[in-house]
């Protein structure tokens, strides 16, 4: 996992991979950290939008 700042750290999980993952803007992950590694229990993602946009681009789509 790469943070805002660049720095990586390993992240173990044990779930399913979640739905959208590899096209993902970004994700959570919650969990514990411990000897320099993330033991995650869930992970979110948050994926782009269709319905994302600014005011003009919705405006010439007509919705």
């Amino acid at each position: 996992m790469k943070d805002e700042k660049g720095e990586v750290i390993q992240v173990e999980y044990q779930g399913a991979r979640p739905n959208n993952f590899d096209i993902a803007e970004s994700i959570v992950v919650k969990g514990l950290f411990e000897d320099k590694q993330f033991i995650a229990n869930e992970i979110l993602t948050k994926c782009p939008s269709k319905y994302e946009g600014n005011a003009d681009q919705l405006r010439k789509s007509g919705t």
